[in-house]
């Protein structure tokens, strides 16, 4: 057969063509994504935070869902404290909440503060151990498997309360969408199942500061340490790390909860950081509040690493 001149030639040469054309388009738009993103630094840190608004797990990886960080199984922000009708509490309200230190045992997880026993609770608290109940997270509602008297009693003694219980976010109950993104979901973080920072932006606050702070203030959960001044985070759109990609969801504005002392579990009596970072980081249009990291979604999901280099694609209209 002519592969040429024949029909059936003309047919294969045209799906080769056009396979050959295809793959040549993917290359190019690959090479121009490439060139859209530029090296902005590397992950000095990585945070998850277990328990909604207590003490995060510092992290030398993590694999990145679109639910947030996981690591050995336990997603970021998956349990929560609450009031007695299942309302959040956190830090604003209870400082002490920064003492109190979850840690990854096997299946469990153990949660510890000052002067208390150790509480164990399943990592993945399970529907038949707990009723579902109806939760809230700044007014929108959630759900939660209730983890039981035991559970809630220790943390009432800790915070002295009489009204709290604790509650487990499981992927099969009640979505709670991402405002603003399709199909995207979380547990209970305050808007976006991930926050990035950057380095040199808290060493520009802290060196305005008496006392200094540290991230932990801030509960990001991946610390850039950038090349590219104070604040770069502001213009990015999208990061890829590893094989990782995030997207730009919403600037981080700031309240109280920045100044309570991780040490100690106390309010800054100056009202620091968030008083300096008032005084001219109030950026975000139609919000009073002031803006410290960026807010992101999951595009592709991979694994990371302290070290990994972090690429970046700038916005090209930012709105702040």
């Amino acid at each position: 057969m002519d592969l040429v001149t024949s029909p059936e030639g003309s047919v294969f040469c045209s799906l080769l063509l056009g396979g050959a054309a295809a793959h040549g388009i993917c290359y190019l738009l690959s090479k121009k994504e490439e060139r859209d993103f530029e090296l902005v630094g590397q992950v000095s840190s990585i945070y998850l935070y277990p328990i909604k608004s207590c003490a995060g797990l510092f992290l030398s990886e993590a694999d990145l869902s679109p639910r947030g960080a996981v690591i050995n199984g336990v997603t970021d922000r998956h349990f929560m404290v609450t009031t007695s009708d299942y309302n959040f509490m956190s830090q604003r309200k209870l400082p002490k909440m920064a003492l109190i230190v979850p840690s990854i045992h096997g299946p469990d997880l153990h949660i510890d503060a000052p002067d208390m026993e150790t509480l164990i609770v399943p990592k993945r608290f399970p529907l038949s151990k707990g009723k579902v109940v109806s939760c809230s997270v700044w007014g929108k509602d959630c759900a939660g498997i209730d983890c039981g008297d035991e559970a809630a009693n220790w943390f009432n003694n800790f915070l002295k309360r009489d009204d709290l219980r604790f509650v487990f976010y499981e992927k099969s109950l009640e979505r709670r969408p991402v405002r603003g993104v399709e199909d995207e979901s979380v547990g209970y973080p305050d808007s976006s199942p991930f926050m990035i920072a950057n380095r040199e932006s808290l060493e520009e606050v802290s060196g305005k500061l008496t006392q200094k702070i540290d991230m932990r203030n801030f509960r990001p959960n991946i610390v850039v340490n950038g090349n590219k001044g104070p604040w770069a985070e502001d213009k990015w759109e999208e990061v890829k790390i590893c094989d990782a990609k995030l997207k730009y969801h919403k600037p981080c504005t700031r309240c109280k909860l920045t100044t309570v002392d991780p040490e100690i579990g106390e309010f800054n009596e100056n009202s620091e950081p968030l008083k300096t970072l008032r005084s001219y980081r109030t950026i975000a249009p139609g919000d009073p509040s002031p803006v410290f990291g960026t807010n992101m979604y999951l595009i592709k999901g991979g694994h990371i690493h302290v070290g990994a280099d972090v690429y970046a694609k700038r916005k090209t209209n930012p709105t702040y």
